[in-house]
């Protein structure tokens, strides 16, 4: 321990104080002086007063201890123990259940060895996080849990121990997911080892016969004409080898059939449909597997999605200054998109402009009438100088009626003197700083919670996972008020935006704040075309329905496309209207049609955020909790100056749990994923122990310092207040003034 110091806390002039106190024992000394008669009581009373000033002076100067401590912040080891029904399942009597060996492997001399070095803490899990408890408390958990969230368990558990010294995680689990397909969620990054534990020795399993559809993943808007497909992940148990039936059903019709064939120990398969789009609409397509002879479980046996099928006189106008590898790329993009007729205007070398694509009269004048037969326009590397003030006007005036704009920029473009010096600085969606040049390096990309769910980046949740890098970023930008950040990139200089848009009036404008994003064209992985998806999901999200072009636009969304059965769902609602006269409404109402064919009414209330220049766009939400499994369909609607204004319908599908009683196998593919992405091991009960000890333990030291106040406590401010009352009462009694 250190001596601590005293120390003076007080603003005001050591002077001041200490003239102050001189006055106040002047005037004491002085009235003694001029009224005399000196005895033991007044003499008393001085005294009082005295101590009185000495102890207020004391105060006056705010004295305190400081000292300097050195404090030892032991490391964490987290047990994530899971309390899921299927923790109960074991292959024969003869053989432990999964949560007993977990409990045996925590009543070990391990965990006291362990504990003498570190902080043990057990988090238990099934369908959400629990709290944390002690180690002991492990005896008593039931394994009762109707799901298990794997995955989102290990997420929260991250973010509650973020900024802690972690030595790892031993995960005691059979390693089942019922919301998880596969182990592909495994390859994230993880900021600690994760050890897993094979909780059931090598058994041959005898369960009953199931099979479910475990997922779909197809495009949700795709163009007449176009041909795409649907790829249903089938899986399942006990099928001993059987040929499946798996049937395509578009709005209830049987339109193809596939047989496929399961491992005769379980597994899963992956069953594609072709498909021909041949007329405009909304389609639902079910995808469902025959039971096998006597399965019990078949309300997991379909899985269903909604696929809106688009006209095809989509026009894209893409404007470019000097040739880059940017343009090269984006045009070879734009000509293999189905869904868009783009014509692309790029500088020559002689400063002209050269057309791509079927020009049909279009020049570079960018009038209002010209700019009507476009749905979308994209802007390339250009300044204030080289647009024009006429033409940023117009495309202003183009995005407030239901237009999209794409923001490619570069340094022309992001620079002081491009998007945000011209007229289109008012509906730009980010704010730009100080713009100084582009950032180069290799910065790895994350998607925001917006990014995963929006459209774009729609299909395959893995891939989000996969995006590959880029070599430039442009910084100094701030989101809008009304912005969304779909994509982000981690530099040196921070966290900054790369992918973000916004709505403004009735339509869209989106910012790419990168001129390297061609090089995902570069850098494909596991045969996947990155560039490519992202620009046709894109732009077909970006391409206004014909609703959009109406005085008032309502839209229907959620942050999920699909959920689990007991999954909240809150569906938002956009309103804006091109007229600033029209208020939006106080509520709105929301339909939504559940699978058996009833029609829920709900209200959805209004929150106002500032949507740029444009005025203001109401959003509304309302929470909806799903009673059974299936397809839903939602839409919003209102009634404005008399006349019925509905959204686009919305779907999600609601997908039943697997019971956590099936008897099943362990996961043991996740577990052995889990701990080799992470850096951990997969560990045999026997040597959890030597595993467990053997994990190198640093304490490391912090250094503290203590404040004590020496004038602010009980005893020193009573002392002063007996002292002014003992006076009191001695004059009082005393009869003196």
């Amino acid at each position: 321990m250190i001596r601590p110091d005293w120390i003076f806390e007080h603003t005001a002039p050591t002077s001041a104080i200490t003239g102050g106190l001189v006055i106040a024992v002047a005037v004491l000394l002085f009235s003694l002086w001029r009224w005399p008669g000196a005895s033991w009581l007044q003499a008393g009373l001085a005294a009082l007063r005295v101590t009185f000033l000495a102890g207020l002076g004391w105060c006056l100067l705010m004295p305190a201890a400081r000292e300097d401590q050195r404090e030892v912040i032991r490391p964490r080891l987290l047990i994530a123990f899971d309390t899921s029904a299927s923790m109960t399942n074991t292959p024969s009597p003869s053989v432990a259940t999964r949560q007993s060996t977990a409990r045996s492997l925590l009543t070990q001399d391990w965990v006291r060895v362990v504990a003498s070095r570190c902080t043990v803490d057990l988090y238990p899990f099934d369908r959400e996080l629990g709290a944390r408890l002690d180690t002991t408390e492990a005896a008593h958990l039931p394994s009762t849990g109707q799901a298990t969230s794997l995955r989102d368990s290990l997420a929260r558990l991250i973010d509650r121990l973020r900024g802690q010294d972690v030595l790892g995680v031993l995960l005691l689990s059979d390693g089942l997911d019922t919301r998880e397909n596969s182990p592909l969620w495994t390859r994230q990054t993880w900021p600690f080892p994760i050890h897993t534990v094979r909780l059931e020795p090598p058994a041959d399993w005898s369960v009953p016969p199931d099979v479910r559809v475990d997922g779909i993943d197809t495009p949700n808007r795709v163009t007449v004409g176009w041909n795409s497909e649907i790829k249903a992940t089938v899986s399942g148990e006990g099928c001993a080898g059987k040929l499946l039936s798996v049937k395509l059903l578009r709005d209830r019709e049987t339109i193809q059939e596939v047989p496929t064939q399961l491992p005769a120990e379980g597994g899963s398969r992956d069953v594609i449909f072709p498909l021909q789009h041949d007329a405009i609409g909304l389609f639902t397509y079910e995808v469902r597997v025959t039971p096998l002879e006597g399965e019990t479980q078949t309300n997991d046996n379909r899985y269903a999605v909604t696929v809106q099928v688009m006209d095809t006189k989509n026009r894209l106008l893409y404007v470019e200054g000097v040739p880059r590898w940017e343009s090269k790329y984006l045009v070879r993009v734009l000509r293999g998109i189905a869904s868009i007729t783009p014509l692309a205007f790029i500088r020559g070398p002689d400063g002209r402009f050269i057309s791509y694509g079927t020009r049909s009269g279009a020049t570079l004048e960018l009038t209002d009438a010209q700019l009507a037969n476009y749905r979308i326009v994209v802007l390339g590397d250009l300044d204030a100088e080289a647009l024009g003030n006429g033409r940023a006007e117009a495309l202003g005036k183009f995005v407030e009626k239901g237009g999209s704009l794409v923001l490619l920029g570069g340094p022309l473009g992001w620079g002081e003197k491009g998007f945000s010096a011209s007229a289109l600085g008012k509906l730009l969606p980010v704010q730009r700083g100080a713009a100084g040049p582009a950032l180069e390096g290799r910065f790895p990309l994350t998607a925001t919670a917006e990014g995963r769910a929006h459209p774009a980046f729609a299909g395959d949740p893995a891939w989000l996972s996969r995006l590959p890098p880029v070599l430039s970023v442009f910084p100094g930008s701030q989101p809008a008020s009304a912005a969304t950040v779909l994509v982000s990139a981690q530099t040196d200089a921070g966290i900054q935006p790369v992918i973000v848009f916004q709505r403004y009036g009735q339509g869209k404008v989106l910012g790419v704040l990168t001129d390297s994003l061609w090089r995902w064209q570069l850098e494909r992985q596991d045969s996947s075309d990155s560039y490519f998806r992202f620009w046709n999901q894109m732009l077909n999200w970006l391409l206004p329905a014909e609703s959009e072009a109406a005085p008032v636009q309502l839209d229907l969304f959620a942050d999920a496309e699909r959920l689990y059965l007991g999954d909240p769902l809150t569906l938002n609602a956009r309103y804006s209207a091109l007229s600033k006269d029209d208020a939006p409404p106080d509520t709105l109402t929301c339909s939504i049609g559940t699978p058996d064919g009833r029609l829920l009414p709900f209200v959805m209330t209004r929150q106002t955020v500032t949507a740029g220049a444009a005025g203001a766009a109401a959003t509304y939400s309302t929470r909806f909790l799903a009673e059974g499994p299936g397809l839903y369909r939602a839409t919003a609607s209102v009634h404005v100056k008399g006349t019925p204004v509905e959204s686009p319908a919305y779907s999600f599908f609601v997908k039943p749990f697997t019971p956590e009683s099936l008897p099943r196998p362990p996961d043991l593919d996740t577990l052995r994923a889990l701990a080799t992405a992470s850096g951990g091991r997969f560990l045999e009960p026997a040597d959890v122990a030597g595993a467990m000890t053997a994990i190198p333990v640093k304490p490391r030291e912090e250094a503290l310092v203590r404040f004590t106040s020496l004038w602010n406590t009980i005893p020193v401010l009573a002392c002063l207040i007996g002292l002014l009352a003992l006076e009191w009462v001695f004059r009082k009694t005393k009869g003196m003034v």
